[in-house]
């Protein structure tokens, strides 16, 4: 509003100033050039010049206040646009500051506020009459109030002429500190002096906030980085200490399975040298054994005079005892053979159905206690395998059926066919395999021990060989068995291609 005034006043007296001027420069003129003319031009006679003078000066003096009062009413409306365009836009900047977000605010000289927008009612909780009249030291701590701040800012508004961005903490209405940016400004006159302050105040809280946040998460940062070179130069001093153990460990592994090495280098001399002497020896008692054999079958023919029961007795236990050792014989050289990789098979097409029956009816009638069932599909296809080594697989089967099952009843022969093979299963009713057994029953030399198997005979040389020789001819043997329960093994034997 001063601006205003100044700014109409300076064009009244602008207008003054030139109507004056505007005046005395016209009535010279005209008196000069009416002289002239009285003089140089008109012969009148006085009334003549009476009217003539009274004709002009009438008209010219018009003309003249005319142009002057013109321009002066134009000089005074181009104030009055000028006043009103001030006028807007000292209205425009102040419904800007008196929206701003920012606490805008004025003071006199000595410091007492004289304006409060909106902004600083927000910031600082006091309304405009509560605060217009205080002076500006209401809004700062006492601390520092007492720490001279007030001093250092007037001291640096009067060096500079201002301040700016000057971060401070101020003081709410309801107590509440508040971290504040501060600009302040000294306003003058025309004349140099000093008519107030104008300040601007914003409100940092967050931005503090966030440098407190940043600051302690750099914090956090660095002291993590320290603990992760700590746990680094640990876990390296560790990994040295490990990779010095584990190459010692290599070292000593290395040596060990060099001995290692060298031990299974003899033990596979050691297996070979055996497997010869087996071997030779079981050749060597082939030849004594068939001949005794030959001699207990001659023995058994001969009718001898004053034969008596006993020697009768004698005969057949030594021909039992025979067989049975012909048996060891044979599976001996059959493990032989096995271990030494010089089992020969005769693949060909087999009748499994042929077998089954054939070895059913040679162990029949050697027992009496047992009975005997077989079931065959009609349309049983061929396999591939060697007939004698799977006859003697089923027979040790069998065998087994029937020591195992010391009581009697029933051994079942089961033959079908399972996609690309055939499953032969032989099932006896007998004392049964307990878990803690089932990994072991197909080792060799390895017997089950139950509790009535103390008095079965055999050499644990059956099912290992059996599962060999299923195995060599890509087959596969299986068990199912539970304590007093019976057993069931099936062996596999894979379809004939021609079939």
């Amino acid at each position: 509003m001063d601006r205003i005034k100044q700014v109409k006043h300076t064009t009244l007296s602008q207008s003054v100033r030139t109507i004056r001027w505007i005046i005395i420069l016209g009535i010279f003129t005209v008196v000069i050039g009416y002289q002239l003319l009285k003089e140089l031009v008109f012969e009148l006679d006085p009334m003549a010049r009476i009217i003539f003078s009274i004709f002009l000066y009438a008209c010219i003096g018009s003309l003249v206040t005319w142009i002057a009062l013109t321009w002066v009413s134009n000089r005074i409306a181009r104030g009055e646009q000028a006043e009103q365009a001030v006028s807007e836009n000292e209205k425009y900047i102040a419904s800007i500051a008196a929206s701003s977000a920012d606490a805008i605010l004025s003071m006199d000289p000595d410091g007492k506020i004289t304006s409060w927008n909106k902004g600083a009612e927000l910031i600082f909780d006091y309304k405009e009459e509560e605060i217009v009249g205080q002076y500006i030291s209401t809004l700062i701590p006492d601390n520092l109030l007492r720490g001279g701040e007030l001093e250092k800012l007037a001291a640096e508004i009067h060096k500079n002429g201002y301040i700016r961005s000057f971060e401070t903490e101020r003081l709410a209405k309801n107590g509440r500190i508040i971290p504040v940016s501060v600009t302040q400004t000294a306003l003058t006159d025309n004349e140099g002096n000093l008519r107030g302050y104008s300040k601007i105040v914003r409100d940092i809280t967050e931005k503090k906030e966030a440098e407190k946040w940043m600051q302690e998460s750099f914090g956090r940062i660095v002291k993590a980085e320290r603990e992760i070179r700590e746990m680094n130069s640990k876990l390296e001093a560790k990994v040295k200490k490990r990779t010095q153990s584990l190459s010692k460990a290599y070292d000593d592994l290395k040596r060990i399975n060099e001995d290692l090495k060298s031990a299974n280098e003899k033990l596979k001399e050691f297996d070979r040298m055996k497997t010869e002497f087996v071997s030779m020896v079981s050749h060597s008692l082939r030849a004594p054994i068939t001949n005794i054999n030959g001699a207990i079958e001659l023995l058994g023919q001969i009718d001898m005079p004053c034969e008596n029961p006993e020697q009768k007795e004698l005969i057949e236990i030594m021909e039992t005892e025979s067989a049975r050792l012909t048996k060891l014989i044979q599976s001996i050289l059959s493990v032989s053979r096995l271990e030494g990789g010089k089992l020969k098979l005769k693949k060909e097409r087999v009748d499994l159905r042929q077998i089954s029956q054939k070895v059913i009816r040679n162990l029949e009638t050697t027992v009496e206690n047992h009975s005997f069932s077989f079931s065959c599909p009609d349309d049983l296809p061929l396999v591939t395998s060697d007939a004698n080594y799977t006859e003697e697989v089923l027979v040790n089967l069998v065998d087994n059926a029937i020591k195992y099952s010391p009581g009697g009843g029933e051994v079942r022969v089961e033959l079908a066919k399972k996609g690309d093979n055939v499953i032969v299963s032989v099932i006896d009713q007998g004392i049964g395999i307990s878990d803690k057994e089932m990994g072991r029953i197909f080792e060799s030399f390895h017997r089950v021990d139950g509790s009535d198997s103390g008095s079965i005979g055999g050499y644990g040389l059956g099912l290992y060989i059996s599962k060999r020789l299923i195995e060599a001819q890509g087959g596969k043997i299986e068990v199912e068995s539970a304590l007093n329960q019976g057993s069931k093994f099936s062996f596999s034997l894979p379809i004939s291609r021609d079939e």
